[in-house]
């Protein structure tokens, strides 16, 4: 569970009866305990990843599949207009300034495969913009494509599969190929900007990032559903085990 305080309230991300994450809403009052709290923003499709306060506005962090997006609340979990961010990205290192006078704002830091670490700042009813806060590199891999495949494994599972090539590159089998991946101990691979990368792609390579089962990028059951890898190898693996 994590905590993080409001004006007046403790909002609290727990994953309790909810491998996707909920947002709840803990009154700042004496005696209070979690038997008081109230569900704001129920579990859903998406795994809840972080979560931030200001004033007036409860900011949630969303991951689906390994990319990740911000959704905005009222202090009761009513739904805000969408926070629109660029596709493909991660979001990390929230910074909130909490007072009691005017629009708070919040930032955060967003990356992607083409595009190295900004940070953004919003606030409520106003439109994320970047800012001059920036990762600074002479690599340019904004000229590449970035696309979200699917493959599916023997068992029926489709894995999400993260290309990315120069545009026009065959998709025939004929260009070269790097595939990575990581799967355990359910953590994600989020979109992540690797300057290297350049070396591969500028001579007509494919680099392809697998969210394999194993990591957290579609909560607990995508974590422990590798239990079944194991069980084919003929391991015994259960989840909680050490693999």
């Amino acid at each position: 569970m994590h905590a993080v305080p409001g004006t007046d309230a403790l909002y609290l991300l727990s994953f309790r009866d909810a491998p996707h994450g909920k947002v709840l809403r803990l009154p700042l009052t004496s005696g209070a305990t979690a038997a008081d709290a109230d569900e704001i923003v129920p579990a859903g499709g998406t795994v809840i990843e972080d979560l931030a306060v200001t004033r007036d506005t409860v900011w949630v962090v969303d991951m689906d599949g390994g990319p990740q997006q911000v959704r905005a609340f009222d202090g009761k979990g009513g739904p805000l207009p969408p926070v629109e961010i660029p596709p493909m990205s991660s979001v990390s290192s929230y910074s909130a300034r909490l007072s009691t006078l005017g629009q708070d704002p919040i930032a955060w830091s967003c990356e992607s495969f083409t595009e190295p670490a900004t940070w953004w700042v919003a606030a409520r009813g106003e439109a994320p913009r970047p800012t001059v806060l920036r990762t600074t590199t002479p690599v340019d891999l904004s000229g590449y494509e970035v696309t979200r495949e699917f493959a599916t494994s023997k068992d029926g599972t489709r894995v999400p599969l993260n290309v990315i090539a120069a545009p026009g590159t065959p998709r025939d089998g004929t260009a070269p190929a790097l595939l990575t991946a990581y799967g355990g101990y359910s953590v994600p691979l989020v979109p992540r900007f690797d300057p290297e990368l350049l070396l591969w792609l500028e001579q007509g390579g494919v680099y392809v990032v697998a969210n394999i089962r194993g990591g957290g990028e579609f909560g607990e059951e995508w974590h422990h559903r590798y239990a079944f890898l194991f069980d084919q190898l003929g391991l015994g693996y259960r989840p909680g085990a050490p693999a």
